[in-house]
């Protein structure tokens, strides 16, 4: 049980030290409130459209909705891992640029501890921010202006979820996550046609730190030998997180635009230290619910809402989203055929996205498709999942981005805490 422990421990600690530094986009639209979100379902899923909240199974982790582990075998201990690679194309009329990014995607493990407690513990990003953006004006009086606005940074949850079965099929749990991550902003104002002038520069860092939690229901409608129904529903309350903020703002003859750190100030305007905030996250409640039969098919389909128009954002409205997904084993436990004993994905999902620039509503679209691929009789699988997908409109001289995207997942399954009667 020691080395359990200390393995567990270092694994564990590896995706946060990476998670924590990454920038995980590169999308002029992060500039919004908390950045991109990261739908958990698209982390866990996407070739199923990110449908997930209904599903349970028993030598794998469903992420999205922590009453989801009542299915996990007693004595089994269950690891999974992703990593992720986007590849964007972004355009408004007359310009485009294209963009790559690998990073880690997730990391989960759960396991059961008593015959009606299962618990599990996860380490996912939540926000994205991630831009470079330069507007440019001419004034008639004093020429031309720049104006550079660069972001980084995310949020990122390490999320403890506890599951209990209150009956054979219905089951309860609550994930409390611990928030945690930097939102950082650089502005920088350049006045070119005046050679002598200083530039104004704003630097913001926010490191966010703080709790919140998530209520999540199954129900599991038998309806026949080895089918059933299930509906799932998550519920995460209205709360404020916050966090400390450093800021300066001031000119200077500084040439980095990228941050304030390198750039001596010549006069300082205003300038906080450790300054608390507080942002707003909003109510949100998501249901799903679909079909399985035993190694054979699931489908389903999940509906999200987030009221983020009771939050202290701009340029924000509220959230909704639809995905619906299905997976095929043609024959689960062929001695002949590899093809026959892999799962087959596919999905869609619409969103209606919480971003709204210039009475532009931001919508993102996709499809998606995936294999699972057991090793070694099941204890291992590894998952390929490919999304291609479009976000925003040119419509009001917005940005159209075109994105493929692929994840990969590690799924380790196996009895650890079993002791044989004989060597």
């Amino acid at each position: 049980m020691y080395k359990i422990a200390v393995t567990i421990s270092l694994i564990t600690l590896i995706p946060v030290i990476q998670l924590s530094g990454q920038t995980l986009t590169l999308n002029p639209y992060s500039k919004t409130g908390l950045g991109l979100l990261e739908n958990v379902g698209n982390i866990s899923n996407p070739g199923m459209g990110g449908s997930t909240l209904w599903m349970s199974n028993r030598n794998a982790l469903n992420i999205s909705n922590p009453a989801s582990l009542s299915l996990l075998d007693t004595l089994t201990f269950v690891l999974e891992m992703g990593i992720k690679n986007q590849f964007s194309y972004m355009s408004i009329p007359g310009a485009s640029r294209s963009t790559s990014q690998a990073n880690l995607n997730y990391f989960s493990f759960g396991f059961r501890g008593t015959k009606h407690w299962t618990a599990g513990i996860s380490l996912i990003p939540i926000t994205s921010r991630g831009y470079k953006i330069l507007d440019r004006e001419t004034a008639s009086t004093i020429g031309t202006i720049d104006k550079y606005y660069v972001g980084s940074g995310g949020l990122n949850a390490i999320a403890v979820a506890n599951n209990f079965d209150i009956t054979p099929d219905f089951s309860a749990g609550i994930s409390v996550r611990y928030l945690f991550g930097k939102l950082e902003e650089t502005n920088t104002l350049i006045l070119q046609n005046i050679g002598t002038s200083y530039n104004t520069q704003q630097g913001i860092k926010d490191q966010i730190s703080d709790f919140d939690y998530q209520i999540g229901l199954r129900y599991r409608i038998p309806d026949a030998e080895n089918s059933s129904y299930s509906i799932g529903v998550v519920f995460t309350p209205k709360s404020n997180i916050s966090g400390k903020r450093n800021s300066i703002k001031g000119t200077t003859k500084g040439t980095n635009l990228w941050s304030t750190d390198d750039n001596i100030f010549i006069d300082i305007i205003a300038a906080d230290t450790n300054k608390t905030i507080s942002y707003d996250k909003p109510f949100s409640i998501a249901l799903g619910i679909g079909k399985t039969i035993m190694n054979r098919y699931s489908y389903g389909i999940d509906y999200t809402f987030q009221n983020w128009e009771s939050t202290n954002f701009e340029n924000t409205k509220n959230l909704h989203r639809i995905a619906a997904g299905i997976s095929y084993i043609p024959q689960w436990n062929s001695a002949t055929s590899y093809f026959k004993r892999t799962t087959y994905k596919f999905g869609a999902f619409f969103e209606s996205s919480n971003i709204r620039v210039k009475e532009t509503n931001i919508n993102i679209a996709g499809i998606g498709v995936g294999v699972g691929m057991p090793i070694k009789r099941g204890i291992y699988s590894l998952d390929i999942d490919c999304q291609l997908g479009q976000m925003g409109t040119h419509t009001n001289d917005q940005i159209k981005d075109f994105y493929a995207r692929m994840s990969l997942k590690f799924r380790f399954s196996e009895i650890w805490f079993y002791k044989p009667k004989y060597d």
